[in-house]
């Protein structure tokens, strides 16, 4: 997940943006944690995004892309790992911790 964020990003050409704009970073960087949020929290976790960045066509994009990419395939409960020991789906990464 956090890398096809990361790569829609650059997709969206915020490379330089992403390095030089504190609140960019700080936006891409709630997003990419939206999944740590307990999954009752994800919708309002959203919903929040969206209030922030409503001058923001980009941002709208990347919001769109996320939630078309992943809230519609997915549950909140799927895609939260709140409380959950192991937070990878690679079992090499998980049998280390």
């Amino acid at each position: 997940m956090y890398t096809c964020i990361h790569i829609y990003c650059l997709h969206l050409g915020w490379n330089t943006k992403y390095r030089k704009s504190s609140a960019t970073r700080q936006f891409v960087r709630m997003l990419m944690g939206i999944s740590l949020l307990p999954s009752g929290d994800i919708p309002l976790g959203m919903s929040h995004l969206r209030d922030i960045s409503q001058d923001s066509a980009e941002a709208q994009k990347l919001l769109d892309y996320f939630s078309g990419t992943w809230l519609q395939k997915w549950t909140a409960e799927q895609i939260s790992v709140f409380k959950i020991r192991i937070r990878t789906n690679n079992d090499l990464e998980g049998n280390l911790l």
